[in-house]
């Protein structure tokens, strides 16, 4: 009795105990379609479907730490400083700077929202400050779009202005914004200062605590000087002179 080579079980026949045996080692040692693909990384030859190979998918995953529950984390009193954060960045990201006005554009609803309770709970605007724009493909029904922003945000009509149109060549625009884009804003100077302040007070932080080498790294990736970073170093020794 002899061991298949290919699942080594005991049989009688000189090398495969079955033909699906045989053309399973045949076809490792002699595949019919050779790989025409590569590994984005380390070059190994790969099927032309596949992008990464097994080992180098397994070394990027490798640096991935489970993040915190944010359940057990939750407090009332964190509540307001989370709020606080996450409205600043959407500010950031989706707000404009113009210092007249204070103004948050976007078409998920969820983002309106979170930016006017942000508004509202931290900084306490009353919500006859609010002023909404909206901006709407041709084949949108206007009405029913100002309707359905009024009962989510609570602002009446009479704080919309005029709607926007946008020009645009595609047969069914609105399928990818069925409600348009809508921009809240309120008019306040000292608002707007007191965000600004804000929000460059914590990059400040941020840029404070990270290492001298951390920022030299990111400075030569993006092919700026040096003189950058040290310069932040000079300011940040500074600022810890001056506290203490």
């Amino acid at each position: 009795m002899r061991k298949c080579l290919t699942c080594y079980r005991k049989t009688r026949n000189p090398r495969f105990c079955s033909r699906r045996c045989a053309a399973i080692m045949n076809n490792h040692l002699f595949p019919k379609r050779r790989p025409l693909g590569q590994c984005s990384r380390c070059r190994k030859r790969l099927t032309t479907h596949r992008g990464i190979c097994d080992t180098c998918r397994s070394r990027m995953d490798s640096w991935l730490v489970k993040a915190p529950e944010i359940s057990s984390l939750w407090t009332a009193a964190g509540r307001k400083l989370a709020l606080d954060f996450v409205g600043l960045g959407l500010w950031w990201g989706e707000g404009t700077k113009d210092r007249q006005t204070v103004a948050v554009a976007n078409a998920d609803p969820d983002a309106i929202l979170l930016a006017l309770k942000w508004l509202r709970e931290v900084y306490g605007v009353p919500l006859r400050k609010f002023r909404i724009s909206l901006a709407v493909h041709h084949d949108v029904n206007v009405r029913a779009t100002r309707h359905f922003w009024s009962r989510l945000t609570g602002i009446p009509l009479s704080q919309f202005r005029k709607t926007m149109f946008y020009r645009t060549r595609q047969k069914h625009p609105s399928r990818l914004m069925p409600y348009g884009t809508c921009v809240i804003r309120l008019h306040d100077v000292r608002l707007f200062d007191q965000v600004n302040h804000r929000l460059r007070a914590i990059r400040r932080l941020i840029r404070s605590s990270d290492s001298r080498m951390f920022r030299r790294q990111l400075a030569m990736k993006a092919g700026g000087d040096w003189t950058v970073s040290r310069k932040w170093d000079r300011t940040n020794a500074s600022l810890q002179s001056q506290a203490h």
